[in-house]
């Protein structure tokens, strides 16, 4: 009786010209959400609505804000109808053309969904991080600086973990580099016991982390488990004979946080690259040589790159993007992937 007055509730889709597409929305299920769950590949990175890569024009239709696109989106975006696509849930038949052009996955183009895969390694770096090597079944195609989101069933769903290593054709044990975040559910799991033969679903791969194409010298900043992706980045760009000028600053606490020089050390001889270590807590009577303090001090000094690409904490990327931009780095010029220590929803936060 009530539908008779009031009329049915027209059913949540979502249509993406572009993609030439109109796909049904669950309840509840942003815009992102239902476009990646039909294997489309819409511009995304951090899906919690920090970076602005699902940054999208709201065509036609009415859409719920899950957080305030203002956090992330200029005034100049929101007068032009712009919405945040990971954080837009459909409240009836919308239509939306992302900004960015729809990305090109490996493979067949479509993102795995609850791919099996079992934990073969786990190798302790540090006090807090962790390599841990995942076998699949059959192979699972990524591009360097992409990450796949983890599900441990009944434990936590929707970690987002970056691959540790560059990607091999044919090649079905990946590595991710994983911090410990007390409180985190899954890692908290991961952390507590001996978890090699478990088995954990993939979903992915997602994200457009990376090194921006150009000839002139190039940066890169990892902070703690961030130097897992920059690893993965640097040893795609040695396989692809890579010329240009690189310079990696890494940052830890303290020696004891440092880990994976040696394949640092490696790369160095199959690219014209530049380490430089820096601890911002190491104690003055320990006998470091290297440098000292945040990660983030020497950019005010060094030679200005072409492009940047950064990877760690938020506070260091946020300082690391305002003294770059400040000196004249096109913020076009520079990539970044923010790995937040959220206790629920994601562990990683990419952008």
């Amino acid at each position: 009786m009530l539908s008779r007055l009031f009329g049915r509730k027209a059913a949540a889709t979502v249509t993406i010209p572009v993609a030439g597409r109109c796909l049904e929305a669950e309840s509840g299920a942003t815009i992102l959400a239902t476009a990646l769950k039909a294997g489309i590949a819409y511009p995304s990175n951090c899906r919690v609505g920090s970076c602005g890569e699902c940054r999208s024009t709201l065509v036609e239709g009415k859409v719920k804000a899950l957080t305030d696109f203002s956090y992330t989106l200029s005034a100049e975006d929101l007068a032009a109808g712009c919405i945040l696509a990971c954080q837009a849930v459909p409240k009836g038949p919308v239509t939306v053309e992302p900004v960015l052009p729809l990305r090109d996955l490996p493979g067949d183009g479509r993102a795995a969904a609850g791919l099996p895969a079992r934990i073969l390694e786990v190798v302790p770096l540090t006090a807090d991080i962790r390599r841990v090597v995942l076998e699949l079944d059959a192979p699972l195609p990524f591009a360097p600086g992409q990450y796949a989101s983890w599900t441990v069933p009944g434990i936590a769903a929707g970690r987002a973990y970056s691959f540790a290593a560059a990607p091999h054709p044919g090649e079905t044990r990946i590595p991710f580099t994983i911090r410990h975040v007390p409180g985190g559910a899954l890692t908290d799991w991961l952390f507590a016991a001996d978890r090699r033969g478990e088995t954990v679903l993939l979903d992915g791969p997602f994200g457009q982390f990376g090194l921006k194409p150009g000839a002139g010298p190039a940066l890169l900043i990892a902070g703690g488990s961030g130097l897992g992706p920059v690893l993965s980045l640097l040893e795609a760009l040695a396989a692809a004979g890579e010329r240009r000028r690189l310079t990696v600053l890494f940052g830890a606490r303290t020696a004891a946080d440092l880990y994976d020089l040696d394949r640092l050390a490696a790369l160095g001889d199959r690219l014209d690259l530049a380490v430089r270590p820096i601890l911002s807590a190491e104690p003055a009577d320990s006998g470091w040589r290297g440098e000292r303090g945040l990660v983030t001090e020497p950019l005010a000094a060094i030679d200005l790159p072409e492009t940047a690409a950064l990877c760690g904490p938020p506070a260091m990327i946020d300082a690391a993007v305002a003294v770059l931009t400040a000196r004249g780095l096109p913020p076009s010029a520079i990539s970044f992937d923010k790995f937040a220590d959220a206790r629920d929803g994601l562990e990683r936060s990419a952008a």
